[in-house]
C-alpha cells in the first residue's frame, strides 16, 4: 500500500564525515522468428531525403515491434569508406526479406534512389513472394514500376499504420508470429454475458499496511542540543526551537532578556546572492563509478561559525539540506525532507529515487554552479532497513502509476492510500501495458452463459479466453481508457455451464451464474491483444516486494 500521505513530511538527519575540504562554501523471452530468415534484415526502406521524417517515424514504429530494419542513418558506421555504389544495391536486392519504397518526385528523380530503385524492380523480377511494398507521397510515375502495383498512400496511412501493414506482411510469409494469438487447448472458449470476480489471490506483506508505512518513513527531526546546536553552527535557515537553559544569557541593563521564557526560535539570515542558483548530488558506487546525477535549485544558503549550509530543493518535493563544515575530516551532515502530499506519481517516483540513489551510494558529490563543494561518505546505517522498505514500497508504486499515466493521458496526483489488491491490479496494468500477460489478483470468475452457446461444447475444463471491455478500468478512484482486454487460462474448470445456459434460453429472471477456476495453481493472466509480445511463453510475475508471486502461467499458441 502508499502511506497516507496528508500533513507528512518525512525528515531524515544523518551526521556524515566529510571526507574533503568545503572551500566554497547526483518480449519477457527474446522475440523469436519462427522461421530462420535468409536475410539480413526483414524489412528495407528506400526514399528520398524529403520525406526523412515520415520514414524515420515508420523506422522507429518497426523497431517498436522489433523488427530488423535497413534504415539509412542507423547503419551510417557500418556504410562508412563503402562504395555505395555497390553496397546499397545489394543490400535491398540480396539482404532484404521486404522492401518499403516511398515513392514521390524526389524519389524518381534524385541520384541515390534511382541506384537503389533498379536493383529492387531488378529483384522483384525474381521474386517468387511478396517483397516490394510502395507508399506513395503523391503520383509520381516510377519507370520500371507497373502502374496497377497496389499501394498504400501515406496521406491515409500514418507511420505507425504502415509500419502494422509490415508486419502483417511478415506474419503472412511465416516470417512472424501474430502478436497476439493464442490457440485454444483442448476444450472451448465459454462467451459470457456478464463476468463478475471473487476470492482474491496473493498475499500482501504486512509492511505495505498505509498507516505503518507512514510511520516508518516519518522521522522527527532530533533534538538533542548537540544536533541544535550544530544547526545553528551551520546557518540553516530552518527555525530552531532551543531550550532556554541551553543558551548563554546576557544581561540587560539587570534584566534577563528570555525572563519568563522557555523556549526560544532561532533563525540564520542567509547568502541572498546563492538563492535560486543551481545545485546538485552526484552519486558513487563501487570504484567510484557513477550511479546517478540530479539537480535542483538553492533555497537557502547560510554560513556559521563551524561552515555553510546548503539547502536545495528537488521537484518541488524534497529538500536537501547540507551542512557543509570548514575544516577537513570533521563532521557535517545531511536532512532530508519528502514533501509527498499532492505530489504526482511522477514526482513521487523522481523524489524517492533521490533518495533510494542517497541510501545506496558510497559516495555523494555536492555541486553547486557546477563546482564541487565536496564528497560524502556513509549516509546509510544498519537501522534503516524498515526506512528502506518503505521508500523502496513508496518507489515501487508511484513509478507503476506513472506508467500507467503516461501510456494513458490520464493524470491525478498519488493516492493518499491504495487498497492491497488494486495495488495488484496497478501492477497488473503496467505489465499488461508494457507487452506482457500478467497474472490476475482472483481465483475465481463467474459469469451467465450467453443463449446461442453450443450444447454440444459444454465441457467441464477447457480454455478461458474472454475479452472484457477496456471502458470499465478504474485505477485509484480515477477511470483510465484503455483497450479492451482478454482474461485468459489454458486449462480452467468450468462448473455449472449448463444450468446457467438452461435458465438463459428459458428467459429466467435471475439466471445461475457459473463459475471457472485455474484446473491447478496457477492464476488467470490477463493481456491487451495488440500489445502482447509475439514471443511471450509464460505469464511475466508482479515481482513486488512483500508480495507472493503465484506460479506462472503458461501461454498456448497457434497460428489459428
Amino acid at each position: 500500500m502508499v502511506p497516507r500521505t496528508t500533513g507528512v513530511v518525512l525528515l531524515v538527519h544523518r551526521t556524515v564525515l566529510w571526507s574533503s575540504l568545503c572551500g566554497r562554501c547526483r518480449r519477457v523471452l527474446r522475440r523469436e522468428v519462427s522461421m530462420a530468415s535468409p536475410y539480413t534484415y526483414e524489412v528495407a526502406l528506400s526514399f528520398a531525403g524529403e520525406q526523412r521524417d515520415y520514414v524515420r517515424a515508420v523506422n522507429e514504429a518497426l523497431k517498436a515491434l522489433d523488427v530488423k530494419t535497413f534504415y539509412d542513418d542507423d547503419h551510417a558506421v557500418d556504410l562508412w569508406g563503402k562504395n555505395h555504389t555497390e553496397e546499397l544495391p545489394r543490400i535491398y536486392a540480396e539482404d532484404s526479406h521486404l522492401v518499403l519504397m516511398f515513392i514521390s518526385e524526389h524519389y524518381v528523380d534524385k541520384r541515390w534512389p534511382r541506384h537503389e530503385r533498379r536493383a529492387i524492380l531488378t529483384e522483384m523480377t525474381q521474386r517468387g513472394t511478396p517483397y516490394l511494398l510502395p507508399v506513395r507521397f503523391d503520383d509520381s510515375t516510377v519507370p520500371g514500376l507497373d502502374s496497377g502495383w497496389h499501394y498504400l498512400k501515406a496521406e491515409e496511412f500514418d507511420p505507425e499504420r504502415v509500419a502494422e501493414a509490415a508486419y502483417a506482411q511478415l506474419v503472412s510469409l511465416g516470417v512472424r508470429q501474430p502478436r497476439s494469438r493464442l490457440a485454444q487447448a483442448p476444450g472451448v472458449s465459454f462467451g459470457v454475458e456478464t463476468l463478475s470476480a471473487s476470492d482474491g489471490v496473493g498475499s500482501v506483506a504486512s509492511a505495505l499496511d498505509g498507516v505503518g508505512l507512514a510511520e516508518v518513513l516519518s522521522r522527527q527531526a532530533s533534538r538533542r542540543p548537540e544536533d541544535i546546536r550544530a544547526a545553528l553552527d551551520f546557518g540553516t535557515s530552518q527555525p530552531v526551537e532551543v531550550p532556554v537553559e541551553q543558551i548563554a544569557v546576557e544581561v540587560e541593563q539587570g534584566r534577563n532578556v528570555f525572563s519568563g521564557a522557555q523556549r526560544v526560535v532561532m533563525q540564520a539570515a542567509g547568502l541572498a546572492h546563492l538563492k535560486g542558483k543551481s545545485a546538485g548530488m552526484r552519486f558513487f558506487g563501487a570504484g567510484g563509478r557513477l550511479s546517478g546525477s540530479f539537480t535542483g535549485k538553492v533555497n537557502h544558503a547560510g554560513m556559521g561559525r563551524l561552515g555553510s549550509a546548503l539547502e536545495i530543493s528537488f521537484d518541488d518535493g524534497l529538500d536537501v539540506i547540507v551542512c557543509c563544515p570548514l575544516t577537513e575530516g570533521s563532521n557535517g551532515s545531511i536532512t532530508t525532507r519528502l514533501h509527498l502530499d499532492g505530489l504526482s506519481p511522477e514526482g513521487i517516483r523522481r523524489c524517492v529515487g533521490t533518495l533510494l540513489q542517497l541510501h545506496e551510494a558510497e559516495t555523494a558529490e555536492i555541486t553547486l554552479d557546477g563546482q564541487s563543494l565536496g564528497k560524502v561518505g556513509g549516509f546509510s546505517s544498519p537501522e534503516d532497513s524498515k526506512y528502506l522498505m518503505g521508500l523502496r514500497t513508496l518507489f515501487e508504486a508511484a513509478d507503476d502509476l506513472a506508467v500507467i499515466q503516461r501510456q494513458t493521458g490520464v493524470y491525478f496526483p498519488m493516492p493518499e492510500e491504495i487498497e492491497g489488491y488494486e495495488r495488484l491490479w496497478i501492477r497488473t496494468i503496467r505489465l499488461m501495458l508494457d507487452g506482457h500477460a500478467a497474472p490476475v489478483p482472483r481465483k475465481v470468475y463467474r459469469g451467465v452463459a450467453r443463449s446461442d452457446l453450443d450444447p454440444a461444447t459444454m465441457l467441464d475444463e477447457g480454455t478461458l479466453a474472454i475479452m472484457m471491455p477496456g471502458n470499465e478500468v478504474t485505477v485509484a478512484g480515477h477511470p483510465i481508457p484503455v483497450d479492451p482486454f482478454i482474461i485468459y487460462h489454458p486449462h480452467a474448470v468450468f462448473v455449472g455451464v449448463e444450468d446457467s445456459w438452461r435458465d438463459v434460453t428459458r428467459r429466467v429472471d435471475h439466471p445461475r451464474e457459473f463459475e471457472v477456476r485455474p484446473a491447478d495453481e496457477t492464476a488467470f493472466v490477463a493481456y491487451f491483444p495488440d500489445r502482447l509480445d509475439a514471443g511471450a511463453q509464460a505469464s511475466t510475475p508482479w515481482g513486488i516486494a512483500g508480495v507472493d508471486d503465484p506460479p506462472i502461467t503458461r501461454l498456448v499458441r497457434g497460428s489459428a
